[in-house]
């Protein structure tokens, strides 16, 4: 039990921390190429965090990775998206 709780918080806290970063990436990418392509990058970046914390935590269901990883990623990425827009205009 201890060892899942583990993986959820290194889910969670690496979701968090790349959704920040691709929130200020965004900002800077919709500025020159429009946002289609801001939000196609930032999925492509999910899914490529998914691959990489299902290597770290192990294997886990699909489910699993949607309710600890995905939901917090978009969330923060539309958070971090936003203020960073506005702290930019």
């Amino acid at each position: 039990m201890a060892d899942d709780i583990t993986h959820i918080r290194i889910s969670i806290g690496l979701h968090a921390a790349v959704a920040i970063a691709i929130g200020w990436i965004s900002v800077l990418f919709s500025s020159f190429y429009g946002d289609m392509p801001s939000i196609l990058v930032g999925l492509i970046v999910l899914w490529v965090l998914g691959r990489g914390t299902r290597m770290l935590v192990g294997r886990k269901e699909m489910r699993w990775w949607f309710g600890n990883g995905v939901i917090i990623y978009l969330f923060v990425w539309l958070i971090s998206w936003i203020l960073f827009f506005n702290l930019a205009v």
